[in-house]
């Protein structure tokens, strides 16, 4: 659960191999990944919640893919393909390092989007952009960073 920090992680293997990861993984959630009580004592009434949040947020995403696939095809921008998550990468063309585009993007267009090197690229010539943005913010998003992209 986003921003709630409630998770669950299966721990599967040979008796002695989960004998072995489970004190590490209890130590990383002390450490890092804690449930604070409100969000435990909300829980029941979260997870009733799930099937529709999840049925929303599934909305949102495939609108907005479907909206940035027929947008980008026929220009010089790619989607790679999405495997998972609520983000979407995007290759661009190499005029300008990453870096440079994100920020006149920013400036020329007020659009954001992430360089590829948050991300960890080996590369320039990637963005990431949120797929989760409401559907008429996301296409007039997508329009101003095509625009800018046809003007380079």
């Amino acid at each position: 659960m986003p921003q709630l920090k409630a998770a669950w992680i299966l721990v599967d293997g040979t008796p002695d191999q989960v004998a072995e990861v489970m004190p590490r993984l209890e130590f990383l959630a002390d450490l890092y990944l804690s449930v604070g009580t409100p969000v435990q004592r909300a829980l029941p009434g979260l997870l009733a919640l799930a099937p529709e949040t999840q049925a929303a947020i599934r909305d949102v995403l495939g609108q907005n893919l479907v909206f940035l696939r027929e947008g980008t095809a026929g220009t010089a921008v790619d989607v790679v393909p999405v495997e998972a998550g609520w983000a979407a990468v995007l290759r661009i063309p190499r005029i300008l390092d990453d870096e440079s585009f994100v920020l006149r993007l920013l400036d020329e267009e007020a659009t954001f989007v992430q360089p590829g090197y948050f991300y960890d690229f080996a590369r320039e010539g990637f963005v990431v952009v949120s797929l989760l943005t409401p559907p008429p913010v996301f296409r007039d998003g997508v329009e101003r960073f095509l625009s800018l992209v046809a003007s380079l």
